[in-house]
């Protein structure tokens, strides 16, 4: 951006933060509430899913766990960093907090409609819907004039990136498209929103912490990671599948060279990002392999994607807005060590292990144990910093 476009975002910022600073504690920066909500919803589900692993069936199909694990755990999450980062990035006012805790309040409605089943699973998976198409169009409302002030790449892409959600969303409610649907929503949205994200911050915080980064962004990251991602998820299932898990490993990889890996592993709380990005990129190996090797390898892709990339990422991301926003030493910490930690184990287990032929009954129960875990350590060590003002 600009200087002009800099100067202006800044004036912005610090108005809305003199206005935020005369609300109540938790609505003075309420997307921080986005975190524990998210990890609250992650325990009973990962809970019940584990239940039901150890007894051999239940309530839960595999299929609509991974849904809820994805939108009601993963999304929220999401939701609560983007609102923390995008307003901030772009110069402009965050979102009332009513309107955000009253999201937070949908989200966990919708889960628990959807856990219902039948006609209120529609009802709940309606209103998540409705819910990431507001999102869309606010962020629509916070790009466009941050880019008539000055073009970013992450700006412009973050609203297509939420169009892609809903879309996705709204073909898991309506069960029209049961293959399109969890990849698109893989592919097309958690995987790019993640890294179109980090794009902005990875280089900006390692320029703070770390003593001669020159990591870079590369032009045309984001809008090609999300046309491909698309793509990706338009083949699932079949052969042509494996040219885009090539394009993608190139672009990801490219631009993660980009963001110095090596460079970043110190301090720890940026070094378990890159360690996220490393299990996005296995995800994608492992899954090109997968039709030439053991078709099977599939599904140990789709959880190095889900519990070891997206679930790294997503549970680093929440330590460092609920210790950077809530008082607390900006570090990873023992418990959060723990935390990112477990959610390593929960990938080896319910991935790693079983690529390299390892197989027992109580590998996917402990794994779920394991993320599970990871989640309530963090309601236990770090969420009561969220009521913090």
């Amino acid at each position: 951006m600009s200087e002009p476009a800099e100067s202006s975002a800044q004036s912005a910022a610090q108005s809305a933060a003199q206005s935020a600073a005369q609300s109540p504690a938790l609505f003075k920066e309420p997307y921080r509430v986005l975190f524990p909500v998210a990890m609250a919803v992650g325990v009973v589900l990962i809970g019940t899913w584990g239940a039901q692993l150890a007894a051999g069936g239940g309530l839960l199909s595999p299929a609509t766990h991974g849904a809820l694990m994805l939108w009601g755990v993963y999304g929220t999450a999401v939701l609560g960093f983007l609102l923390t980062a995008y307003p901030k990035q772009n110069g402009a006012p965050q979102p009332p907090g009513p309107v955000v805790l009253a999201l937070a309040g949908v989200q966990v409605l919708a889960v628990v409609l959807w856990l219902v089943g039948g006609t209120a699973a529609v009802v709940g998976g309606g209103l998540a819907t409705l819910t990431w198409a507001g999102v869309t169009a606010w962020a629509a409302t916070v790009a466009v004039p941050s880019i008539r002030r000055g073009w970013d790449a992450t700006t412009a892409t973050v609203p297509f990136i939420l169009a892609t959600a809903t879309v996705a969303l709204g073909l898991a409610v309506s069960g029209v498209q049961p293959v399109l649907a969890p990849a698109l929503a893989i592919h097309g949205v958690f995987v790019p929103l993640a890294l179109t994200l980090l794009d902005r911050i990875l280089p900006f915080f390692s320029r703070k912490k770390v003593p001669g980064y020159d990591g870079l962004r590369r032009v045309g990251f984001t809008g090609n990671l999300l046309v491909l991602g698309i793509l990706r998820a338009l083949v699932e299932g079949r052969i042509s599948a494996v040219a885009l898990d090539a394009l993608l490993i190139l672009l990801i990889a490219r631009q993660w060279q980009g963001w110095r890996p090596l460079q970043g592993l110190r301090p720890p709380l940026l070094g378990v990002l890159h360690l996220g990005i490393a299990w996005l990129l296995l995800g994608y190996v492992v899954d090109a392999a997968a039709p030439f090797l053991d078709p099977t390898m599939a599904l140990y892709a789709r959880h190095l994607w889900t519990v070891g990339g997206l679930g790294t990422l997503v549970l680093s991301i929440a330590i460092r807005v609920t210790r950077g926003h809530g008082g607390l030493p900006l570090v990873l910490g023992t418990d959060g060590a723990i935390m990112v930690g477990l959610v390593q184990l929960a990938v080896l287990l319910r991935a790693v292990l079983p690529l390299l032929g390892v197989t027992h009954p109580l590998l996917w129960p402990a794994a779920a144990g394991c993320l599970g875990l990871a989640m309530l350590l963090y309601l236990l060590r770090l969420a009561p910093a969220v009521l913090r003002g």
